[in-house]
């Protein structure tokens, strides 16, 4: 008898011990995985980060360029033409300096559109309305724009800055596709995610339903999975709409 209780004692005793090691395994696994997934994640957090620092430092070099070279050039040349402004007859150098400014112009707002909010001096909202205005002197859409939670949102400039070049890539492409309405532009920065609604409302001009995304698209699309967001579009009977929504990673960038 006292063999037999020694015997069930003994062994279970040993399925206890087999099962410990059993459990231990399944919890140096569930580690490993964790581990992984967790250096899978930084790696992609440290790859957005310097795809986005590349081209922050790209833009810089472009702007430095443009200010540098041809906007300098373009300021001698719209001096060089006053000064000899006597030899030329009135309409020509009227024409002319027109001409000079008109690129002078388009330099000065390329710029501008390398470093929006860094122009803008104030943030997204007032980088937006400013290229808002600009668009509707040429365009006949009437953009309405709402923007709530910037000045609470820790994120820097790079980061606000990629949300002005989707919002932006939007926009246009309701010019492109639209011939008039209104678009209405909702902006919300809560403390989870940036949420990113524009509904245009008017008549949009038709399209193949076979014809591959824009390049405009295509950029929105990246930029948005860059900044590990997602997007959904649609033409629907009233016009078109964009949603996105882009979570708040922990980290301002």
């Amino acid at each position: 008898m006292n063999n037999v209780a020694s015997i069930i004692i003994t062994g279970g005793f040993i399925l206890l011990v087999l099962f410990a090691a059993l459990l231990y395994n399944v919890y140096i696994l569930k580690r490993k995985e964790l581990e992984a997934v967790v250096q899978a994640q930084t790696y992609q957090e440290n790859l957005r980060k310097s795809i986005l620092a590349t081209e922050q430092q790209e833009r810089e070099q472009i702007a430095a360029l443009i200010h540098d070279s041809f906007s300098a050039k373009l300021a001698l040349l719209h001096l060089q033409l006053q000064k000899e402004s006597a030899m030329l007859e009135k309409s020509r150098f009227q024409q002319l300096l027109a001409e000079i400014e008109s690129l002078q112009a388009e330099s000065k707002n390329f710029t501008h559109q390398l470093f929006p909010i860094q122009a803008s001096q104030q943030g997204l909202g007032e980088a937006l309305q400013t290229r808002l205005h600009h668009l509707q002197k040429t365009h006949p859409c009437v953009f309405s724009l709402q923007l709530e939670g910037e000045a609470s949102y820790p994120a820097g400039q790079p980061f606000k800055n990629q949300l002005y070049f989707i919002i932006q890539e939007a926009i246009h492409n309701i010019i492109k596709h639209s011939e008039g309405g209104t678009a209405f532009l909702h902006i919300v920065f809560s403390p989870a995610q940036v949420r990113i609604e524009i509904e245009h409302r008017g008549a949009t001009r038709p399209k193949d339903s076979n014809a591959p995304a824009g390049l405009g698209m295509l950029l929105m699309e990246k930029r948005v999975k860059l900044l590990a967001g997602n997007m959904h579009f649609e033409y629907n009977a009233f016009g078109s709409i964009l949603q996105v929504e882009i979570p708040y990673l922990n980290e301002a960038i």
